[in-house]
């Protein structure tokens, strides 16, 4: 064939394989190519830019940085949330509480035992969940409270919450994320009701972390206020 007349080819090809959806089998008995031939010259429509794929409304080169870092980490799954230089803290903030609310949903299984840490951005992903009926699910804190904190974004309160949208069973924590001291440390370890905490801990399904922000960021200190120059 001309080079004209095998564009042609290719492109009438991908139109039967891309736009109506035949398989390459279909494709090969209409047009007297073999199965194999019909393969080979898809990837040459595409490689020739005869066909150009294109996802619409996303960036795939966020698609490519996903699989590059599962596969470096070993990961069985990673969502990138992109971040648009324009965006305010609160527009990032949204973007990834709705994210790992879809992820969240997708992941718990009835039966599941789930952990919780606190703040501002795991209340964002709670908030976004729509209640969904369950069986067996527990939900425990993984961390002590900040000395304080504004109450909606405590590991209790967020614990209850996330057990009520799975219509599931809390357990709560009495104790601080930083103690004042050894002593008080040890008693906490010590008591019982740490020991049942500790008993669900060993038999997670899922934990649910938020990483925080900057020590040095100037945000108003939530456990902070505990640690001293020499503990950073």
């Amino acid at each position: 064939m001309m080079r004209e007349e095998k564009r042609r080819m290719l492109a009438k090809l991908a139109y039967l394989f891309y736009v109506e959806g035949k398989s390459q089998t279909k494709i090969a008995e209409e047009t007297g190519i073999y199965r194999t031939t019909v393969s080979r010259m898809l990837a040459k429509a595409k490689k020739e830019g005869v066909v150009r794929i294109e996802i619409a409304d996303y960036d795939p080169n966020l698609f490519g940085l996903e699989e590059y870092v599962r596969q470096k980490y070993g990961l069985e799954k990673i969502d990138i949330v992109p971040n648009d230089p324009d965006d305010s803290l609160a527009s990032t903030h949204s973007k990834v509480a709705r994210t790992a609310a879809e992820v969240l949903r997708n992941t718990v299984r009835d039966g599941d035992k789930i952990g919780v840490s606190w703040g501002a951005t795991l209340s964002s992903v709670i908030d976004e969940l729509d209640p969904k009926s369950m069986t067996g699910i527990s939900v425990c804190p993984l961390a002590g409270g900040p000395s304080h904190i504004n109450v909606q974004f405590h590991v209790n309160t967020l614990v209850y919450r996330l057990a009520r949208v799975f219509r599931g069973k809390s357990t709560f924590i009495n104790a601080m994320a930083v103690q004042e001291n050894k002593e008080l440390t040890r008693g906490i370890l010590q008591s019982k009701y740490f020991e049942r905490l500790l008993e669900s801990w060993n038999h997670l399904d899922l934990a649910i972390v938020g990483i925080g922000g900057e020590a040095n960021s100037g945000e108003e200190s939530q456990w902070l206020d505990l640690l001293t120059a020499a503990d950073f």
